[in-house]
């Protein structure tokens, strides 16, 4: 299931790409910004939240929400 929705997201941006529909975007031909946490997983993403919220933490505490990305690199470097 997972192989054809990808294939049929990428029929669909091809055909949107020959259709010259990403020309003239805001940020062409820029590099894109990805958000210091891009590189972890939904599910980690979603688990750090869960536990800050548990701990009477606001979600959007960004320095400790940071913190806790650092810490979960940390455990998976040690894997």
């Amino acid at each position: 299931m997972k192989l054809a929705l990808s294939w049929i997201a990428d029929q669909r941006i091809e055909a949107a790409q020959q259709r010259g529909e990403f020309r003239n975007l805001p940020g062409e031909g820029r590099p894109l910004v990805f958000d210091e946490d891009s590189s972890l997983s939904f599910e980690s993403r979603l688990m750090i939240r869960s536990a800050l919220a548990r701990k009477g933490k606001e979600s959007n505490d960004r320095n400790h929400f940071l913190e806790s990305i650092q810490l979960l690199r940390a455990k998976r470097a040690k894997r």
